[in-house]
């Protein structure tokens, strides 16, 4: 189903006496044919809610206002999701505007030739707790998943640590899980090995292996990541806006249930089971179904 996609089983059957509103179904508000389309989000904000917050506002107007009219090609619909992201991405960045001319007006003030790094604390102590806060806030950023159901089709995009699971079940009404995002974080090979190349190693996220790679915001770790004690070793920019778009994947009566994960879910099945996403997945996904089977409606 593409790159970063993983599927497993998980060893669960749905029993057949389900009630029909128990199923995965997705329909139109009314009865008349139509083109309709649905979005679901998840944004998890680290260092504060800034950044998620702006997203959750914009995304939805950057993809359901008529930009998917006209749209009939998986490439096209994904094109659409990818410019959607990257408008975020740029009117976060032009909101900042204001904080990051502050930092460089700070910076400018304490960039006192012949003293120490202990004088300009003395001397200078409150401009560098300005300018503390003024870092905390643009180090501030976003992961995010999100789904898009158009024409009976889905589609994901995710950036960062948020997580999509889609839970189908197979020939043998055995449920099936399948890791639709990829996680951008120091367990994916491929991102460590970009940030190798960039001149960063494990040890310069000893404290962090579930640092954001990517994600929505940030500018702390992006245009002003040589400010950052761990990241101003980097030949350019370490912390990348670059989402992972996957689909289309066929709505079928297979389809019983779709999973978004915020990246503090995704933390916490990681703490209890540490190297093994997937067995996380799986047990998280029986949970779930198990607690479905509890419901009466």
């Amino acid at each position: 189903m593409g790159k970063g996609v993983s599927s497993s089983g998980v060893s669960f059957r749905f029993s057949k006496c389900w009630k029909q509103t128990q199923h995965f179904r997705i329909e139109p508000k009314t009865r008349r044919p139509q083109i309709f389309s649905l979005l679901y989000a998840v944004y998890s904000g680290h260092n504060g809610v800034r950044v998620s917050d702006f997203a959750l506002q914009k995304m939805a107007a950057d993809l359901l206002l008529g930009q998917l009219n006209g749209r009939t090609t998986d490439e096209a619909v994904k094109d659409v999701i990818r410019q959607a992201f990257h408008s975020v991405e740029k009117g976060y960045f032009d909101s900042i505007d204001a904080d990051v001319a502050t930092k460089t007006a700070l910076q400018l003030q304490l960039s006192v030739d012949g003293l120490s790094q202990y004088q300009i604390s003395q001397e200078f102590g409150a401009l560098l707790e300005k300018l503390g806060k003024i870092n905390v806030e643009l180090s501030v950023g976003s992961s995010a998943v999100l789904a898009l159901i158009y024409q009976s089709k889905l589609y994901i995009g995710n950036i960062g640590n948020c997580r999509a699971l889609l839970c189908k079940t197979d020939e043998f009404e055995t449920l099936t899980v399948t890791q639709l995002s990829v996680d951008h974080n120091l367990y994916n090979e491929e991102e460590v090995l970009r940030l190798l190349r960039l001149g960063l190693e494990a040890q310069n996220f000893e404290n962090c292996p579930l640092y954001s790679t990517r994600c929505i915001g940030n500018y702390l770790g992006k245009t002003g990541y040589k400010d950052c004690d761990f990241l101003s070793d980097a030949s350019s920019e370490p912390v990348i806006f670059q989402p992972e778009i996957v689909g289309s994947v066929p709505i079928t009566s297979a389809c019983k249930f779709l999973v978004l994960m915020s990246s503090g879910l995704c933390r916490a099945l990681h703490d209890l089971y540490p190297g093994d996403t997937s067995k996380g997945n799986r047990n998280l996904i029986q949970m779930i179904a198990e607690e479905f089977q509890n419901q009466s409606t």
